[in-house]
């Protein structure tokens, strides 16, 4: 069996980026991770391990659109933050259907199982923690207004960075960081960002 080799017995060059897109995507990828890791550490309720993992999901996504010469609509860190968002709660959503198959039908002859709280299991305090989010995002029922209160209170990034990313003015952040704060107040009697009532 031979291999497909170019004219001169040498392998075809592979696509690759110039050294200056490297450098650009080196300055990306640096500049992202710890607040990805940061924010992934919170969305994963303290799991390093499945932190790491959606923060390494994130990054390579972030390397495929570069090689696929795609342009970021809002910024890298919003593009990263919602590979990671998207990651984390499609996971979720299957740890839950698992659990919720997993205490299906049981034999006649089993013994009734006592509810244990999931105080201790990491993996099943994350599942909570994303279906809290989602419970959140139906409320405050705009995905803009929901990205910019998730970007402040889980990214704890400032009104002049979400700003930036969204092109948006500060007060325009404020003032929907301010109706976010109220919808939930109003939905679930406390704020869901551990501000005082």
């Amino acid at each position: 069996m031979t291999e497909d080799l170019g004219a001169n017995g040498v392998d075809p060059p592979q696509p690759g980026l110039s050294p200056e897109k490297q450098e650009e995507l080196s300055k990306i990828l640096k500049e992202i991770r710890p607040r990805l890791l940061h924010a992934n550490r919170r969305m994963c309720h303290g799991d390093p391990q499945l932190a790491e993992d959606f923060t390494q999901r994130a990054e390579l996504a972030v390397v495929e659109h570069v090689l696929r010469g795609g342009v970021f609509a809002i910024s890298p860190h919003a593009f990263a933050h919602t590979v990671s968002r998207n990651a984390i709660r499609s996971w979720a959503r299957s740890k839950a259907r698992e659990r919720e198959e997993s205490v299906g039908e049981f034999p006649e002859t089993s013994a009734p199982h006592l509810n244990q709280g999931d105080g201790d299991d990491p993996t099943w305090s994350a599942v909570r923690f994303q279906l809290d989010l989602l419970e959140i995002e139906a409320v405050i029922g705009d995905k803009e207004k929901y990205d910019i209160w998730l970007l402040s209170k889980v990214w704890q990034c400032t009104g002049v960075e979400i700003a930036e990313m969204f092109g948006l003015s500060e007060s325009k952040v404020s003032r929907v960081l301010t109706e976010t704060t109220a919808k939930l107040r109003d939905a679930f009697g406390t704020p869901r960002d551990g501000s005082p009532a």
